[in-house]
């Protein structure tokens, strides 16, 4: 799957919601973003691949 990253996302308590009691108090110091998926794809465990596309920043 490709995603577009938007902007950076800090633990919230909809954490405690979704994921359980205490998620947001372990991811305290964490982080992740927030994205818009580009393609249809199966999430799965394991490692990443990273790369940038392009930059659709304004002004850069």
């Amino acid at each position: 799957m490709e995603f577009a990253l938007n902007r950076p996302a800090r633990p919230c308590a909809w954490m405690v919601v979704t994921v359980g009691p205490g998620a947001q108090r372990a991811l305290r110091d964490g982080g992740g973003v927030r994205c818009t998926p580009l393609t249809d794809g199966v999430l799965t465990v394991g490692p990443a691949v990273f790369r940038v596309v392009a930059d659709t920043r304004k002004g850069t």
